[in-house]
């Protein structure tokens, strides 16, 4: 199936990035056309979170060495998420 491309994107999809939140769930991001789609991920499907505009989606934002989340919280306008203390 991988030869014939099954389980490929294929035309303007693609996956922009993927955070796990647990060993089930999971946020993506999909860019389709000029669209980015935040959608989570689990057991029940997917769920539409929201969406972005593609151009306000920094070029390389997802393969930064501060990691998805960093890049997620920075596009949705919330700035680098805060860590937390043990």
């Amino acid at each position: 199936a991988r030869k014939m491309g099954a389980g490929r994107a294929s035309g303007s999809l693609e996956l922009l990035g993927r955070l796990p939140l647990d060993a089930r769930r999971s946020i993506v991001l999909v860019k389709v056309g000029a669209t980015v789609f935040v959608i989570g991920v689990g057991e029940g499907g997917m769920t539409k979170l929201g969406e972005l505009a593609a151009d306000v989606v920094p070029a390389g934002a997802i393969l930064e060495s501060q990691g998805f989340a960093a890049a997620l919280a920075r596009v949705m306008g919330k700035g680098a998420p805060a860590k937390e203390k043990a």
